[in-house]
């Protein structure tokens, strides 16, 4: 028990690492989805901070609508369409 506890090999007991196991410590990342919804109180503040793109919000509102949507990165390439396409 001594030995065991003082995690030191000898001739009774030994002393592995987890390599020697196979294991391996792994962190696994969800990635990040955020969601996305135009609202008129979004809107109001979107233009309060930036009044000089009304034209591109109204463009990217008019073509995406106001539903929500649970996928940042799908909004995001259409957003890039669209101000790519005015």
């Amino acid at each position: 028990m001594r030995e065991y506890g003082d995690m030191r090999g000898s001739e009774t007991s030994k002393v592995f690492d987890n390599a020697d196991f196979g294991y391996n410590r792994l962190t696994i990342e969800r990635p990040l989805r955020l969601a996305f919804q135009i609202t008129l109180e979004r809107k109001e503040r979107f233009l309060d901070a930036s009044p000089d793109l009304l034209d591109d919000l109204q463009t990217i509102d008019k073509a995406i609508g106001r539903e929500p949507s649970r996928d940042w990165n799908v909004i995001w390439k259409q957003v890039q369409v669209i101000l790519k396409n005015r």
